[in-house]
């Protein structure tokens, strides 16, 4: 079993031990799912260069995440570079529809 199957298994058959309320988890949450999707902690953490169980702990809020936080930081830089990527995307299909 790969490394994010294991962690949604583990997510969905096991509640958090420790909840901490994380305004900033639940923003890592949604950054995570709008740029990779549904199955979003491995990539993130690929990309990140961090271990996909430090970002799980964030997101699900057994570890505390401030919003200064520098992963913050690093994901602006992915947003930047995924906006990039989608512009490059709309001129190639523009081209293609003319």
């Amino acid at each position: 079993m790969d490394m994010q199957r294991a962690i949604t298994a583990k997510r969905t058959s096991e509640p958090p031990t420790k909840l901490i309320p994380n305004g900033a988890g639940d923003l890592l949450d949604a950054l995570g799912q709008l740029l990779y999707g549904q199955q979003w902690i491995t990539p993130m953490a690929r990309d990140l260069k961090i271990h996909p169980d430090m970002i799980a702990e964030w997101a699900w809020g057994r570890r505390e995440l401030r919003p200064d936080h520098p992963i913050f930081a690093a994901l602006a830089v992915l947003v930047h570079y995924h906006e990039k990527g989608v512009a490059k995307a709309r001129k190639v299909m523009d081209l293609d529809q003319a």
